[in-house]
This record gives C-alpha cells, sequence and structure tokens, in this order.
C-alpha cells in the first residue's frame, strides 16, 4: 500500500504545473493548499458541500488517494487567494 506514496526528495509529475502557476502569481496573490482526510463518502460529501457554496469545481480536487488507514483517503485542492 506504501507504493502509492512518493520517497522523500522527489517531487510528484502532477505537482509541478502548481508550482509553475507560483510564478505567474500577482502581488498580494498566494496559493493555498487544502486537504481533506475522511472515508471516501466523507470526502465527496465536502467536495459536494464546498462546490454547492461555489468554493471550488469539483473537478478541481486531485483523485483520492488511500492514507494507508483501512477505509481512509485524502484529497487536495490548490486554490489562489487574496491576501492583504
Amino acid at each position: 500500500m506504501m507504493s502509492n506514496f512518493q520517497a522523500p526528495g522527489t517531487k510528484s509529475q502532477a505537482l509541478q504545473p502548481l508550482e509553475q502557476e507560483d510564478l505567474m502569481l500577482q502581488p498580494h496573490q498566494e496559493t493555498v493548499r487544502i486537504t481533506v482526510t475522511s472515508s471516501p463518502e466523507g470526502v465527496k460529501a465536502v467536495i459536494r458541500d464546498l462546490h454547492s457554496r461555489r468554493f471550488a469545481e469539483a473537478n478541481d480536487w486531485c483523485p483520492p488517494v488511500p492514507t494507508g488507514k483501512i477505509g481512509e483517503v485524502m484529497t487536495v485542492l490548490m486554490k489562489r487567494v487574496w491576501v492583504d
């Protein structure tokens, strides 16, 4: 089950575009990472709830990955926000 995780010090190819986007941020913008960890049903419920509140599109989240605990998955959303 640990094969789903990367070795320390390696970068995921999926995250590389996100790092490149950080270079294009305007002043007073930053990227935040929002993580949801729960059962698959709990994760889906949070994604649906945040979508209904127009916080994020449902397909903006990464695919859920197992955490190593039975019945638990994790998903991540990267979102740009304005900061003062």
